[in-house]
């Protein structure tokens, strides 16, 4: 199990990621963005919930500048993906507090 995978799992998302696998990585975005971080009016989702939008790379690369990702969209999703669900993580650690905790705690304890 990979730190994203551990990550995922204690935001509870119900899926498996392929993050190589271009609709499967936006849909993790969206699902994100929907439940966890809430950065945009759900009315300004749109362009991200379409997923097989030929926008949709646009719409991800604005959504990263307005969340302060350092890291810029590419080829390889992977390197926002990762910095996206920390966020993420940050984000319901804020919101949970002692119940995001532990989770966090157990995966990095299986994680090492």
């Amino acid at each position: 199990m990979t730190a994203l995978d551990l990550q995922l799992n204690a935001l509870r998302y119900p899926h498996p990621v392929d993050v190589s696998n271009t609709e499967s990585a936006r849909k993790l975005v969206i699902w994100l963005e929907n439940l966890k971080i809430r950065e945009y009016k759900i009315e300004d989702r749109k362009p991200l919930a379409d997923v097989q939008s030929p926008a949709w790379d646009a719409a991800f690369k604005k959504y990263l500048a307005d969340l302060e990702c350092p890291l810029p969209p590419g080829p390889d999703l992977r390197p926002a993906l990762e910095w996206l669900v920390a966020f993420a993580v940050n984000l319901e650690y804020e919101d949970n507090g002692g119940r995001a905790r532990a989770a966090v705690v157990l995966s990095y304890t299986i994680l090492c």
